[in-house]
């Protein structure tokens, strides 16, 4: 009669196998890592940029309220560029968060990362 492994060795070492199969699939890569961190700190950094846009706008509006009183020609044009110049930062942001994902993808987000360390 040939010899059969035993089933008490067989189970712990399928229960071994499945576990590190598992494992090694469900952990983060360190690239992954470093894009969760990244876009993490995005985020906080648009977060804080949104919390003042209330602020923008309400002074947008209040150059806008003194351009129609305004008598003098080169104060009225540098308010008229200020505006200019408010609604396209607003417009840029919107596009930008319209586009993030598309943007920033991972490998672009580390490679920044990377240079910027290296420069």
């Amino acid at each position: 009669m040939k010899n059969k492994p035993s089933l008490n060795l067989l189970v712990p070492l399928f229960v071994a196998i499945v576990t590190v199969s598992f494992s090694c699939h469900t952990e983060k890569s360190e690239d992954e890592m470093k894009m969760a961190e990244l876009k993490a700190e995005v985020i906080r950094v648009h977060d804080d940029a949104m919390a003042k846009m209330g602020q923008l706008s309400k002074l947008k509006s209040k150059l806008v309220s003194k351009m129609e009183t305004m008598g003098n020609q080169d104060s009225l044009n540098h308010i008229k560029q200020t505006v200019i110049q408010i609604t396209a930062a607003d417009e840029a942001m919107m596009d930008w968060m319209r586009n993030f994902s598309k943007n920033f993808p991972a490998g672009f987000l580390i490679g920044e990362m990377n240079q910027a360390t290296v420069d």
